[in-house]
């Protein structure tokens, strides 16, 4: 049940920083940036129209988006699996009580 649960709240988390990197990508992309112009007229000049230049560009940027979103989820699942290993660190096992029999028995 955990597992599900982990896997809803990391592709709903990823989903939403894709979301959040497409828009800061395609932010730049407009009739004012030379750059993107001279993309625009460079992929028009191989034989796309401009639908097609529009598309290739919204594509290629869901996929940068898409990467870096899982970027973002790896650097978060890194973060936490160092907060365990320090949590785990710090905490004490619990000792047996001083039969040897006894700690034998509660080691397995």
């Amino acid at each position: 049940m955990c597992g599900g649960i982990g896997t809803s709240i990391f592709s709903t988390a990823w989903e939403y920083r894709s979301i959040v990197h497409h828009v800061q990508l395609v932010e730049g992309a407009n009739a004012y940036n030379p750059t993107f112009n001279n993309s625009l007229q460079q992929m028009q000049a191989l034989g796309m129209s401009q639908n097609q230049t529009f598309g290739f560009f919204n594509s290629m940027a869901t996929q940068q988006a898409a990467q870096l979103g899982v970027n973002d989820m790896f650097y978060i699942s890194a973060g936490i699996f160092v907060a365990l290993i320090v949590l785990i660190w710090i905490t004490k096992p619990e000792r047996a009580g001083g039969d040897s029999a006894a700690a034998a028995s509660a080691a397995h």
